[in-house]
């Protein structure tokens, strides 16, 4: 009740916050089980879209990037710093990059942050207008 003073409810706040740590602990030992459940029937384990799962999806993309000649340092630098998805959402919210422009001069936009944004199952991690951004900047 947020209307009664916190010291009469603390022991309730306390148990709430317990079952949320049980809870994070059952979620993190189920998470394979889960992506099981959640995957496409026949297929394979569908990704869920976290945080490190779309930072490793853009250390690939980096590793992909080197072996066509490219080192996009500076996305390397803000993933360090801001972490994957804000790293992603800075990148999509400015004009676009050098990098931006040396991917569509190698023909490889595919490996731009906005065409990956825009593939299953990282979408869920962006706003619309995010991905109407992204789908515009590709357009160009």
């Amino acid at each position: 009740d947020p209307m009664r003073p916190f010291s009469e409810e603390r022991g309730a706040v306390e148990q709430g916050l317990l079952a949320i740590r049980e809870l994070v602990v059952w979620l993190k030992a189920s998470a394979a089980a889960l992506g099981d459940l959640f995957s496409a029937s026949g297929g394979s384990p569908r990704v869920i879209p976290t945080e490190a799962a779309f930072a490793e999806e853009l250390m690939e993309t980096y590793r992909q990037c080197e072996r066509i000649g490219y080192r996009p340092t500076g996305m390397l630098q803000m993933l360090g710093e801001h972490g994957a998805i804000d790293t992603a959402r800075r990148l999509m919210a400015a004009p676009p990059s050098e990098g931006f422009h040396r991917l569509a001069l190698l023909n490889r936009l595919d490996l731009a942050i906005e065409s990956i944004a825009l593939r299953e199952p990282w979408r869920a991690l962006f706003t619309d207008q995010e991905l109407a951004k992204a789908e515009r900047r590709l357009r160009r």
